[in-house]
């Protein structure tokens, strides 16, 4: 499950039940960011629920701001594979060269990087639902903080 649904121009939406460290969602966020893009604020969540079948079912929210993305032409270049490493390597080629190829796939996987780094420093938010409605429990929250958010149901 993979959909994009776009929210009143504003927000793009990537939902689906896979971990987050292996979901294609995560990917695409890191290419969008690499580009330009950027996540809303609280732009992730990460959900786990109990399913009807009584399983845990995981539902992870990805919130991107609707923006253009500009992508300026590259002409084409043929280097030596030693050449390529030593760009690959350079933050100042990276820099000063930002459209690139090699720039864009440095940045795209330092931004994979990053959001695994965040992702694995992140717990799953408890989703208990009750009568159609919802509580979005943190997996940090206090025993009490937990009875207070489910009492509200």
């Amino acid at each position: 499950m993979n959909p994009e649904i776009n929210l009143h121009e504003n927000l793009s939406l990537l939902v689906d039940h896979e971990h987050p460290l292996s979901s294609a969602n995560t990917h695409a966020v890191a290419a969008s960011i690499t580009c330009g893009g950027n996540l809303a604020d609280n732009g992730y969540l990460d959900t786990i629920e109990q399913g009807i079948d009584g399983k845990p079912r995981r539902t992870v929210v990805w919130l991107l701001k609707s923006s253009q993305i500009e992508f300026k032409a590259f002409a084409g270049e043929t280097i030596s594979q030693s050449e390529f490493l030593k760009r690959w390597n350079d933050r100042q080629w990276i820099i000063d060269n930002p459209d690139h190829p090699i720039a864009f796939m440095k940045c795209l996987m330092e931004n994979v990087g990053s959001l695994r780094n965040e992702i694995k420093n992140a717990s799953p938010t408890i989703k208990v639902t009750r009568g159609g409605r919802a509580a979005f429990i943190p997996s940090n929250a206090s025993e009490s903080e937990r009875q207070r958010l489910i009492s509200k149901l």
